[in-house]
């Protein structure tokens, strides 16, 4: 899908203008509409955080198979949800930086996130937008955080989980597990709103 002023009602369409810059990527009412507020558990008292992660919560097969960030640096390309990480600089990245639709980075326990130590995350960063840069057509395309094997933006597994439609209009939709045993007592869920994907309401509930 491309975007275009002329394109049609709404301001988009087809169009014959292959450039880099009028690529809509993802596209689609789906993609348009995915949840990225950022929720945060705290254990009574709040101000500790309950450990949470969103590692496993997509099916094995769509994150090896059917979502990848593309090589030619499209992804996120005129999609306001993804524009955050398009646009960091690769140097930027580390424990703690915020992400659009999973929050602070996390490290697992090997110190890695998606399987990289941070600084080979970050060569990786650089060598992919600029590969994106010098490919075909890239017309100086940069993937910023959205390159292949980033697991940010469409590798994002919240992403993921949200892209597989639900067959009726409610629905729920795994954001997180829960890491440890929690105690008794009363927990506060502190919600970052994200960027406003329109209709619908929002309930969070935690099994």
């Amino acid at each position: 899908l491309v975007n275009g002023e002329t394109a049609g009602e709404g301001g988009f369409g087809w169009s014959g203008v292959d450039a880099m810059e009028n690529v809509i990527s993802p596209c689609g009412r789906v993609a348009s509409s995915v949840f990225n507020d950022t929720l945060t558990l705290l254990k009574p008292g709040g101000t500790e955080e309950v450990s949470q992660s969103s590692k496993g919560i997509a099916w094995a097969t769509d994150v090896e198979f059917k979502f990848h960030n593309a090589a030619d640096g499209s992804t996120g390309t005129n999609f306001a949800q993804f524009a955050f990480e398009r646009n960091q600089p690769c140097a930027e990245f580390g424990e703690g930086v915020p992400t659009t639709l999973s929050g602070p980075v996390k490290l697992d326990a090997d110190g890695k996130y998606n399987g990289m130590l941070p600084a080979d995350w970050i060569d990786e960063c650089v060598a992919k937008n600029a590969d994106a840069e010098r490919a075909p057509g890239g017309a100086g395309a940069k993937h910023g955080w959205c390159f292949p094997g980033s697991g940010m933006c469409v590798e994002d597994e919240h992403f993921i989980v949200w892209m597989r439609t639900a067959g009726q209009a409610n629905f729920r939709k795994l954001y997180a597990t829960i890491d440890e045993d929690l105690e008794p007592g009363t927990y506060t869920v502190r919600v970052s709103n994200g960027v406003d994907a329109g209709g619908g309401d929002k309930k969070y509930s935690y099994d």
